[in-house]
């Protein structure tokens, strides 16, 4: 990476106090509007500050660098949900939410990051907290077989989950058409593909990337 930022540095006039850089982001969403047009949400640890998770919104332009850490040139139309990358972008950003930056280069890792996914019954929706909690499939029926099977009582909620919702969280019901968190009722039966937060000193944290009702 120190190669990519000396080479850009040399070719875009922008001071040190202008440009964000942040290492090993996973890319969370993408909205295209053109190869060379469109909208990257990252997330990324802050370590400095002892922020995790953190979400900004790279406005890719004609003028942003894309490219593999060999040097390659990168289509936008090539980068999918889960690649890991490298980026440097602009300070000056919106005040959304997530907020957006334009961004001046992105490397690309070139590895994905492997998701989980499971099914079950939706158990609780909190708006407020934006988790969605549900019981997943298969487990509850075990779990009764092994309390009777060793006699004494068991966790009765070891076979739920709780998942955080955020604003790259893709929401579609049996159709396919977007809905939102809110749309979620209890009992209904969905499929949630997620990946396992891990932060120093805190709980892991289960984030939906997404979720369709069955």
């Amino acid at each position: 990476m120190d190669n990519d930022i000396i080479a850009f540095q040399m070719q875009q006039p922008f001071s040190q106090e202008e440009a964000i850089r942040v290492s090993n982001a996973r890319i969370e969403h993408i909205t295209r509007s053109s190869s060379r047009n469109g909208f990257v949400t990252i997330s990324y640890d802050d370590r400095v500050n002892r922020r995790f998770n953190v979400l900004v919104t790279l406005v890719v332009s004609p003028t942003t660098v894309i490219q593999s850490t060999t040097g390659r040139r990168v289509d936008l139309n090539d980068i999918r949900v889960g690649m890991r990358v490298n980026a440097i972008f602009s300070s000056r950003m919106t005040r959304s939410i997530p907020p957006q930056a334009a961004a001046f280069l992105i490397v690309v890792l070139e590895r994905r990051e492997q998701n989980e996914v499971t099914e079950g019954s939706v158990t609780d929706v909190n708006l407020r907290n934006r988790t969605l909690e549900i019981r997943e499939a298969g487990r509850g029926r075990m779990q009764e077989i092994d309390e009777r099977s060793f006699g004494r009582d068991r966790d009765r909620d070891r076979d739920r989950i709780t998942f955080q919702v955020t604003n790259s969280t893709r929401i579609e019901d049996r159709r396919g058409r977007r809905i939102n968190l809110s749309d979620l009722r209890r009992n209904d039966r969905v499929r949630v593909e997620f990946r396992i937060v891990r932060e120093p000193r805190r709980p892991d944290r289960n984030v939906a990337i997404f979720i369709q009702v069955l």
